[in-house]
């Protein structure tokens, strides 16, 4: 929709925008707004944004082009920049961005809910599940499992070797096992037993040679287990999960079989249930819950025992299945609560937006800490309804370095103490000047939304900046400028800006050199009237 009305203005600002959000649906009212009045929209501020970024699963970069769409209890109402229904777009450069109807109002009683469902060639699919608790401004992270580049904890197999008849019957049986190649200790295995028919999601058979595929994550690596569909966010402690494809020549996908199929996983004999900090063992239970790609919900199909240690000093657990899509083996009875600890910050001098992460066996989540925040509440303060009542590491990084404390995320009191920046901190400040080609015309507005800056110096993590205030005249609804200050920035040091508008992704390297900068960057887009 945005691509169909006039664009010939350049907004003349400073490092990451994220998306100029603005409100308004109907395409024809908004022509007709050219010809008969001086203002080019009369919008309303969307009230709930969301940013986020997309990295590789084992380098931390960008993924430069995901197409995402979103499923579950809210997906209806996400809207792009015009407050249209988004239900699909493709972003370049790794970042995204997108509002939610103003007619919900999210708190913590009544949550706004849904999944990013993101895709990029050569990548496993993630699913990124989103609960929004305030309005104001939400950002998430989601890593994506690179296929040819899997992270650390991953194990792969395949099988080409069957084949389906006319009628889908795969007559002789056949197995798929995964071995290591990310430093994985854990395997997992699939056994299709003879005279099994698969059919796909309409019922259809497969016919033909099959290509079965399977991937299996392992609990006990933060990086495998980050890839998990919907995230640690559930509170569940996971020892593993898998993800299982089969498809025919035709390219059919399987999606149900006539007998059960069985699969298999190992559980490291290291693996400690952060609940109790003692190590699995023979005997204990797990829960096992498949996914649903449609709703981007985790549902219960069964308990399976631990069993072992086997020859290679790993525990077995076997579960038999009826259907495919990501399987998961989770620890049951985990206890969960809505009041959990307080992480009480000094920063020293760290000033700017803080991030953050907590993991520990089968668990993992990011976090940031808006600037000169100086304590959060679990779970609340992170965006989540409930934390699990376990012990894990919680790291917080500033621009001088992080520090690591191992806390029970359920209650407790806990102080950080950053370390102290060396150098002189900067407070940069950047002016954002619209322009339009044609200089006869100005960019006008009744109102200006959030946008949102990343920046980065060192290592993968893009932190989330803060929102500029922009100025414009309310008698005549132009556009004058606006202003952002990212605060805390160290003299002397690099830094990488990423700008995010419009599906697009624009790059700035600024290195800090006086006290005072200003830093202008180019971006085109937008509406320009006379």
């Amino acid at each position: 929709m945005f691509k169909s009305f006039q664009r010939d203005f350049q907004v003349l600002f400073i490092l990451l925008i994220g998306s100029l959000l603005l409100t308004g649906c109907d395409i024809n009212k908004a022509k007709d707004a050219f010809n008969k009045v001086s203002l080019v929209i009369g919008l309303k501020p969307i009230t709930t944004t969301v940013s986020g970024q997309f990295l590789d699963g084992k380098t931390g970069d960008l993924i430069q082009n995901v197409t995402v769409k979103f499923i579950g209890n809210d997906a209806g109402d996400v809207i792009d920049m015009f407050s249209d229904p988004l239900s699909q777009q493709t972003f370049k450069g790794g970042f995204a961005t997108f509002g939610i109807n103003n007619n919900l109002t999210p708190s913590s009683s009544s949550p706004v809910t849904f999944t990013v469902v993101a895709q990029a060639p050569g990548y496993v699919t993630a699913y990124k599940k989103v609960t929004l608790t305030s309005t104001d401004h939400f950002s998430f992270v989601a890593t994506m499992a690179n296929k040819n580049n899997l992270p650390p904890g991953t194990s792969t197999g395949s099988n080409n070797s069957a084949t389906a008849g006319s009628n889908g019957t795969v007559s002789q049986g056949y197995s798929v096992q995964t071995t290591s190649n990310s430093g994985s200790t854990s395997n997992a295995s699939m056994s299709v037993p003879s005279n099994t028919i698969m059919t796909d999601a309409s019922g259809n058979p497969l016919s033909g040679t099959l290509t079965s595929q399977m991937i299996y994550f392992n609990g006990d690596s933060t990086k495998a287990i980050h890839q998990i569909p919907g995230g640690s966010d559930d509170g569940s402690i996971s020892t593993g999960f898998a993800q299982i494809k089969i498809t025919d020549a035709s390219g059919k996908k399987a999606a149900k079989f006539s007998k059960p199929v069985t699969i298999h996983s190992e559980v490291s004999s290291s693996f400690i249930n952060p609940a109790t900090g003692n190590p699995v063992k023979n005997g204990d239970s797990l829960e096992v819950q498949s996914y649903n790609e449609n709703t981007g919900q985790w549902k219960k199909e069964g308990m399976a025992v631990l069993k072992g240690p086997n020859n290679g000093g790993n525990y077995d657990v076997y579960f038999q299945i009826s259907h495919l899509s990501f399987w998961k083996f989770i620890l049951p009875k985990v206890k969960l609560t809505k009041n959990g600890a307080t992480i009480n910050i000094q920063r020293n001098g760290n000033d700017g937006v803080l991030t953050g992460d907590a993991s520990t066996y089968g668990y993992t989540l990011n976090f940031s800490v808006p600037a000169n925040i100086n304590k959060i509440m679990l779970p609340q303060s992170i965006g989540l309804e409930y934390i699990p009542e376990i012990t894990a590491n919680i790291t917080l990084n500033g621009i001088s370095g992080g520090v690591t404390q191992k806390i029970n995320l359920g209650s407790g009191s806990y102080n950080f103490n950053l370390p102290a920046p060396s150098g002189n901190k900067i407070d940069v400040t950047f002016n954002l000047v619209p322009k339009c080609s044609d200089t006869s015309k100005k960019v006008h507005v009744t109102s200006i939304p959030t946008s949102e800056v990343y920046y980065q110096q060192t290592g993968p993590e893009w932190i989330d900046a803060g929102q500029p205030d922009w100025n414009f005249d309310k008698n005549t609804s132009v556009l004058s400028g606006g202003t952002l200050t990212v605060n805390g920035l160290i003299q002397g040091k690099t830094y990488t800006f990423k700008t995010a508008f419009d599906g697009k992704t624009y790059t700035k390297v600024i290195n800090i050199t006086s006290k005072k900068m200003t830093v202008s960057q180019v971006i085109s887009g937008g509406y320009c009237k006379k």
